[in-house]
């Protein structure tokens, strides 16, 4: 969370457009990162596979 958050949280405004709502996407993004680690596979970076996360 700490070296992956602003990010998230960045990108999570620029599709809401909206600071609460960007504000729960990011946590949303981030438990469902923490149930899914164990699917990343390595095949791109840990940022970009987050941030799919966060657009489903």
């Amino acid at each position: 969370m700490e070296y992956y958050g602003n990010g998230v949280l960045n990108f999570a405004y620029f599709l809401t457009r909206s600071s609460d709502a960007a504000d729960d996407l990011s946590q949303d993004v981030f438990l469902a990162v923490y149930d899914r680690v164990y699917s990343f596979r390595g095949e791109c970076t840990m940022k970009s596979w987050i941030l799919t996360i966060s657009i489903l």
